[in-house]
């Protein structure tokens, strides 16, 4: 349906919001949205991000590379959106935004721009200065007023996309078109007859490495998803269980098989002792939870000098500065595939390595009763700790996950836990591990009856950082394995027994996203999961500027 909307200035919006407001709580109100607006300056009427490409990304100079373009239109605003640019290394390439056609000059980097959420149709003629303009499913507006007033004039009146609304464009790259080292890209859009008709981005910028990428887009209604890119990066994902941060956009997963080893901290060698074979790059974008099962397709030269049947996999993780060993190991000789189990949130530009050993010849061991001091028989018992993020911000939620395999059925066993203070302890939930739990001070303490014998058992249980003065934006926390007792098995870390959680600002986004669930009446997942009140979003505030509650 075609909007009209006399076009007011921001303040003058705010200001009118503001009177529906509870008396003695105005003043407040007032405060928090100039503070937003300090902190996102750019948040006017239309703002654009690049979604799925960050700083620093690595490319590989064959196959293709996707990322989402975003804008969104700011709720009570009336805007007509004209052009999508987008800026590579500096020059400008024109799109129509309804289509995606390029206008003007092209780029032999730039595959493909597809409209995602939202009908194309029919744009009218630009040779008008007036006249109506279809607003539904269409994003081209133009404006009529009194004598020769345009869209943005003090006193004009407009027809245009009314927000809040997001549009999403999937935007495919050509790196092998690009030339190895760092290159930058901006998105902007362009609308039509505002007073300030150019939003832009921030500025990305990339790197094209020696390799192979692909990119898929994920839609916002999967649950689960195949991505396979064997033909292109010899890598495989098969997610299953995810949930999306923002459920209004895709997600992507991106692979890129390299063709050097890149550079860590740690090589691989000296942090497992076995030789890599092969590396790739695996990065997810908007993904909240999930498990990732990645399949890596290798050559018997790769391979060769090692014991194939005893390969394995680890992926780098940053904040532990070490490479860590995936659950679920599974190597087809036959195949010549490998195939391991993953967390989807940290996938976040993850290197992944195939790696192994020369094989040895054991010399005959006498076979051996139980372990002293052990009942039963003789097992191991592996261990994965994680965090489904290790950064939570003041008011959200992480997920601490524990995963046992072992290699007999497991039968009566504890586990002993240390929890952080000052977080929120809440949802435990177990999978072949039942039995009794208490909690006592930070210590959780988690029984295995036996009555039913398993091969895996996961434990899950969340984290809330409190909106209070009792945590500080900077500060660390820690979940330690203190203790694991499983009658007739030895205790295998796979994962380090501490993981640590940072306390991070709340973002712009967050904060938003806060203050539509006040307006709304419905529960925040940045207020502890409760209605956000005007304390809440004050509290969201300080954390932003300040890193802690001010006095």
């Amino acid at each position: 349906m075609v909007q009209r909307q006399r076009v007011r200035s921001k303040s003058g919006r705010l200001i009118k919001r503001r009177k529906h407001l509870p008396q003695g709580i105005a003043t407040a109100f007032t405060a928090a949205i100039i503070g937003i607006i300090l902190l996102a300056p750019s948040a006017l009427a239309v703002s654009i991000e690049i979604q799925g490409l960050s700083n620093g990304q690595q490319l590989g100079n064959s196959g293709s590379f996707s990322f989402l373009a975003q804008v969104t239109i700011s709720s009570g605003e009336v805007v007509p959106l004209d052009r999508l640019n987008v800026v590579l290394d500096s020059v400008i390439f024109q799109f129509n935004p309804s289509t995606g056609a390029a206008i003007g000059s092209t780029s032999s980097v730039i595959d493909s721009i597809l409209p995602v959420n939202f009908v194309s149709g029919n744009l009218y003629s630009t040779d008008f200065n007036s006249g109506y303009g279809y607003s539904y499913a269409k994003l081209k507006a133009y404006s009529y007023g009194y004598g020769y007033n345009y869209y943005g004039s003090p006193d004009g009146y407009g027809y245009g996309f009314s927000g809040p609304r997001t549009f999403i464009w999937n935007v495919t790259l050509l790196p092998e078109n690009l030339s190895t080292g760092n290159h930058t890209l901006r998105m902007d859009v362009k609308t039509s007859g505002l007073s300030m008709n150019t939003f832009s981005s921030s500025t990305i910028t990339f790197e094209v490495v020696a390799g192979a990428s692909a990119s898929t887009i994920i839609p916002v209604t999967a649950t689960s998803a195949t991505i396979d890119h064997t033909a292109t990066t010899k890598t495989k994902v098969v997610l299953a269980g995810i949930t999306l941060t923002d459920p209004n956009i895709p997600a992507t997963i991106t692979t890129l098989n390299f063709d050097t080893a890149p550079t860590t901290s740690v090589t691989v060698a000296a942090g497992t002792g076995k030789t890599p074979a092969k590396f790739v790059d695996i990065r997810g974008f908007n993904f909240a939870s999930g498990t990732a099962t990645i399949t890596l397709t290798y050559t018997n030269a790769e391979v060769a000098g090692l014991d194939e049947s005893a390969l394995t996999l680890y992926y780098w993780s940053s904040s532990l500065s070490s490479w860590v060993q995936f659950s679920d190991i599974v190597v087809n000789t036959a195949a010549n595939t490998i195939t391991g189990s993953i967390d989807v949130t940290l996938l976040t530009g993850t290197y992944v390595v195939l790696a192994g050993s020369a094989p040895t010849v054991a010399p005959p061991v006498p076979i051996a009763g139980p372990e002293a001091g052990l009942p039963g028989v003789s097992a191991t018992l592996n261990t994965n700790l994680r965090l489904v993020s290790l950064e939570v911000a003041p008011g959200s939620t992480v997920t601490v996950s524990l995963i046992l395999t072992s290699t007999q059925l497991m039968s009566t066993g504890s586990i002993t836990l240390t929890l952080p203070e000052n977080l929120i302890y809440s949802d435990l939930t177990t999978s072949n591990f039942d039995g009794s739990n208490t909690l006592t001070g930070r210590t959780l303490v988690l029984e295995r009856d036996g009555a039913v014998g398993s091969n895996t058992a996961r434990i899950f249980f969340k984290l809330t950082a409190p909106l209070d003065s009792t945590i500080k934006v900077g500060e660390t926390y820690t979940v330690t394995i203190d203790e694991i007792i499983m009658q007739g098995m030895t205790i295998n870390f796979r994962t380090e027994q501490t993981v640590t959680l940072n306390i991070v600002q709340p973002t712009v986004r967050t904060i938003y996203s806060a203050l539509d669930s006040h307006f709304n009446g419905v529960p925040s997942p940045y207020t502890e999961n409760r209605y956000p009140t005007i304390n809440d979003i004050m509290a969201l505030l300080d954390f932003r500027l300040a890193g802690e509650i001010s006095p």
